[in-house]
């Protein structure tokens, strides 16, 4: 009967209700053909020779299709990595979520913060820069990744320029790669640095069209559902109405999935159905804006 399922899922069949219902709300990687395609560009990229212009990747696309649970999949196989004579853990990917507005003061403080370096809250931005030049290497930083990059367009076109500039410095004195990502606005959000954007090689995480990769994407996501009978996701009117519900992103379809396996374990009813997504009180992410300014 759990012949559909992963080793994991089988296991979680053993829980409570309860139990399930909260084994199915964990975030779980799905390995699919274009997320193998970034991971691999990303370990050559952390594996390329140091030179003065490192190469850079991009790596944009619409919200919640994935661009950050690609990053944590690349932060979970290179984490910083304890060394018993040294002070403090090797840190060979650093990754930060860009400020909400672009500022070189507020940059650097995220990159010491997360390094969990003391700095004054208000020391000046070279000073910081200082000492993220020293630490950084001392703590085996090869990759800065910067989530979110298009905050960078939150501020006025000099800002921007200032703010990339912080980021190219960076690249040069230390010869590391920097790995950006974002929405579609990213790319936009690079061109205040010619220099720096002709660095980046940008990768699309494109929306899901319903193909053979999206059916293989099913696939592997019913695997990891804790219920007793088969889905059958692939079936062309159940996946049809998934892509349609969740717009053709990752995120979306993963968050859906969760909220029916819940209601499958609630009703007893085990499986997934068109029936089963119809009742949910599900507002598709293009209409959720409106749905609040009409129920306000």
């Amino acid at each position: 009967m759990s012949e559909h399922l992963s080793s994991s899922a089988k296991a979680a069949l053993m829980l409570s209700d309860t139990e399930r219902i909260r084994y199915a709300r964990n975030e779980q990687f799905i390995s699919y053909t274009g997320a193998k395609r970034i991971l691999t560009s990303l370990e050559n990229l952390l594996d390329h020779p140091k030179r003065q212009r490192m190469p850079c990747l991009l790596i944009a696309g619409r919200t919640n299709n994935g661009k950050s649970a690609i990053a944590q999949e690349f932060l979970s196989l290179h984490p910083p990595v304890k060394e018993p004579s040294a002070d403090a853990d090797v840190v060979p990917v650093l990754y930060v979520q860009a400020p909400p507005v672009p500022d070189e003061r507020r940059l650097n403080a995220v990159l010491l913060d997360k390094l969990c370096v003391p700095h004054k809250t208000n020391e000046r931005a070279d000073r910081m820069m200082q000492q993220l030049l020293v630490v950084m290497p001392n703590l085996g930083v090869k990759m800065l990744m910067i989530d979110e990059i298009h905050h960078i367009l939150a501020g006025n076109r000099e800002r921007q320029r200032v703010f990339l500039q912080v980021l190219k410095y960076i690249s040069n004195e230390l010869q590391i790669p920097i790995v950006a990502l974002g929405t579609d606005n990213a790319l936009f959000a690079l061109q205040a640095d010619a220099q720096l954007a002709n660095r980046f090689v940008p990768i699309a995480i494109p929306e899901w069209k319903h193909n053979l990769e999206y059916l293989g994407l099913l696939k592997a996501f019913e695997k990891l559902l804790p219920l007793r009978l088969p889905s059958m996701l692939t079936d062309a009117q159940l996946a049809t109405r998934l892509l349609t519900m969740c717009e053709g992103t990752i995120g979306e379809l993963a968050r859906l999935l969760s909220i029916a396996t819940e209601e499958a374990i609630r009703n007893q009813s085990e499986r997934i159905s068109v029936a089963l997504l119809e009742r949910l009180s599900w507002v598709q992410p293009s209409e959720r804006r409106n749905f609040v300014a009409r129920e306000i």
